[in-house]
């Protein structure tokens, strides 16, 4: 196994909430791209349906029923995946639900399962892989928010909520995980840790950078355009 991330082709990803919506367009343009992508959601009928029809097609992807607010599960679907492939390039963590109306209206049980997929979901996907990328040297992991994660949304408050957690732990392991890599590079030169590299992407290439920066974009714009048809782009990659 090569310590190098794939982009994207001959990579390996797991899509949590891969049989439908974003996770769904996100995985077929990952397959498109000759990424081998594991389908694990709770509708494990539809997700099924969706790697049939992508090995049909001469794409690699199989289905995992998969209940993300179970740390186990979680842990033991990317422990085969890499026991399967060799490796985990990105972890996709976009499984998700939202509940709306008025705050007042609101069960504890809303709140208990908005926060438990929402965001438990999410830390466990990181929990997961985060240390096996690090000893890997390579990976991406992907936490899919929202616009209510940085704009209020004041009919979807418990949604709002869990998506603004999302945003906070995203941005704050990034930078963490910055920080580290700009440690590591610097060290490796014979040089002392510095919490600041000024080009902290330095160990990736920037056309690397530039095409990851756009697919992601690109899914979110296609998926907004158009939920339920096929997902298709004016500009190729």
């Amino acid at each position: 196994m090569s310590n190098q991330l794939r982009i994207f082709k001959d990579a390996t990803a797991i899509m949590t909430g891969g049989a439908s919506g974003i996770g769904r367009a996100m995985a077929l343009e990952l397959v498109s791209r000759g990424c081998t992508v594991v389908l694990a959601d709770r509708q494990i009928a539809l997700a099924e349906e969706l790697a049939a029809s992508i090995v049909a097609s001469g794409g690699n992807a199989w289905a995992r029923e998969l209940n993300v607010c179970d740390y186990n599960a979680v842990k033991v679907l990317v422990e085969e995946t890499v026991a399967k492939t060799g490796r985990l390039d990105y972890m996709f963590n976009n499984a998700g639900i939202a509940v709306g109306g008025m705050t007042h209206e609101y069960q504890v049980s809303d709140w208990d399962t908005t926060m438990d997929v929402n965001v438990r979901g999410v830390t466990n996907g990181v929990q997961a892989c985060y240390s096996l990328m690090v000893e890997q040297g390579f990976g991406h992991i992907v936490n899919t928010a929202s616009m209510a994660g940085l704009v209020p949304a004041t009919n979807a408050v418990a949604y709002s909520t869990s998506k603004f957690a999302v945003a906070g732990l995203s941005q704050s392991d990034m930078r963490k995980y910055l920080e580290f890599v700009a440690d590591q590079r610097l060290q490796n030169l014979g040089m002392p840790a510095y919490f600041g590299s000024k080009n902290p992407f330095s160990f990736m290439d920037l056309q690397d950078v530039q095409e990851l920066s756009n697919f992601f974009e690109r899914r979110v714009s296609a998926y907004q355009v158009s939920v339920t048809g096929d997902v298709a782009f004016d500009e190729a990659f």
